[in-house]
């Protein structure tokens, strides 16, 4: 996101403009250039030979987030008795944490047993995330469906992965229109079996699998909707948290390393090592 910043706007500072100036240089010279976000990458095709531009999502390391044998062996019946939708990781109140606070009184009464987690927190000039979020969970009368736990050390993050049925990583709508979403939860939602609620046409590979949901991240009647739709296909079967974890494999770090070495090679035209 620095490097779309330095790249996209208009420089405020002799310093900012030469450092926008430089890394344009450095983009001119660049053998290949490769994003994570499907926006960034046309918005680079539009100046550079599109030849030169990959597109390499990023990647989730399957050894350590992985589906255990209790989510795997969830039933319809145990879907219908608790159903958890939940936001994992920092700066929750951009990343959709105020959205599934908003729609928790709607989806209670379309999903008796629904509960939202919200794992991490960011601080801002000594502002919790957590804290403003808990203030408006009261506000809106759904506090006690909510479970909060702040910050966490990462090798706790796994585990908290396997409470939720379905993770949530949106981002602001007009940002997520012209830089995309790169978030690397996405793909560790997948692989611990869970699919996730993203922004409109950030994701189209994993919209086409139909492990990723697109709605705009402001869109509360489509966040309604949709975590309604996943709810009635884990209990129909439609959907399994096994079947969503096997397809973490084709965003695996060794995946993704073979791709970017196969660039890297095409670009010097050898093998580089």
């Amino acid at each position: 996101r620095h490097v779309q910043k330095q790249y996209i706007f208009q420089p405020k500072s002799v310093t900012a403009y030469a450092k926008r100036l430089l890394l344009r240089i450095g983009l001119y010279r660049a053998l290949a250039i490769d994003t994570t976000q499907e926006q960034f990458e046309e918005i680079l095709k539009s100046e550079f030979a599109d030849e030169k531009i990959y597109l390499v999502k990023n990647a989730v390391n399957v050894d350590v987030f992985k589906l255990e044998e209790t989510k795997q062996e969830k039933t319809p019946s145990d879907y219908a008795s608790q159903f958890m939708v939940g936001y994992i990781g920092g700066v929750p109140k951009l990343r959709g944490a105020v959205m599934l606070i908003n729609t928790l009184k709607a989806l209670r009464k379309k999903i008796p047993h629904y509960r939202v987690l919200i794992v991490g927190d960011s601080k801002y000039k000594n502002e919790s995330h957590v804290d403003d979020l808990k203030k408006l969970a009261k506000e809106k009368g759904v506090l006690d469906y909510v479970t909060f736990t702040g910050f966490v050390p990462y090798n706790e993050v796994p585990s908290f992965m396997q409470e939720i049925d379905c993770g949530v990583a949106l981002w602001p709508s007009e940002d997520a229109k012209r830089f995309g979403n790169s978030s690397q939860k996405i793909y560790q939602y997948i692989a611990t079996g869970s699919p996730v609620i993203i922004p409109n046409d950030c994701h189209t590979d994993l919209e086409e699998l139909e492990i990723g949901y697109g709605i705009d991240s402001d869109d509360q009647k489509a966040f309604i909707r949709t975590v309604e739709s996943v709810y009635n296909k884990f209990l129909n079967g439609d959907v399994r948290a096994g079947g969503v974890a096997e397809l973490a494999n084709r965003y695996s770090t060794d995946q993704r390393a073979q791709l970017q070495y196969s660039i890297w090679k095409k670009a010097f035209k050898k093998d580089i090592i």
